[in-house]
């Protein structure tokens, strides 16, 4: 079986799948909006597998970028009648090796989202995600077998949402 993932929070990311095992498939980088539909329905279609869920950022992360993942992701679910696994775009950052630590989040003009994060066996919880300003902008790019682990352990732990139920999270208001 297997998950389709849409990581696609910020400018950069990735469009990939997946088997329930945590393996990924096929893995597009930095797609082009434009045809973000159309790819996913060529990923859908050569995976050997049928598609269970989709997992896709929740927020914080680029306004535009989180909306057209959103409404893609709404349509694939809806279509083809399964659960989205909503995620915090920290996820894909949080080290397979490390028990804690501080992540960030480029939110541009010289901020970033921070968060602390605890892993508990292969659960990973956050702490408030707040905006503080930096001096360098974090860059953000998906590793897609660390975050096909992290998707894994959510998909086994049963944390899905109905599609008609998805609520994107935004610290910083669009301009």
């Amino acid at each position: 079986m297997c998950i389709l993932v849409i990581d696609l929070s910020y400018q950069t990311g990735s469009v990939f799948t997946m088997t329930t095992d945590g393996v990924v498939i096929e893995t597009v980088q930095s797609p082009e909006y434009r045809s973000l539909s159309s790819l996913i329905q060529e990923l859908i279609a050569s995976a050997p597998q049928p598609l269970l869920a989709i997992a896709l950022p929740k927020g914080p992360g680029a306004f535009t970028p989180l909306r057209i993942t959103a409404a893609a992701a709404l349509a694939h679910a809806l279509a083809n009648k399964i659960p989205l696994i909503p995620y915090p775009p920290f996820l894909g950052l949080v080290p397979l090796e490390e028990s804690q630590g501080k992540l960030l989040l480029d939110a541009r003009s010289k901020s970033a989202y921070t968060t602390f994060y605890k892993k508990r066996g292969s659960k990973v919880e956050f702490d408030k995600i707040v905006l503080e300003p930096v001096d360098v902008e974090p860059v953000y790019e998906t590793n897609a077998e660390k975050l096909a682990i992290h998707i894994k352990n959510l998909f086994e732990s049963g944390e899905f949402c109905p599609p008609l139920e998805l609520k994107l999270e935004y610290i910083k208001q669009p301009r």
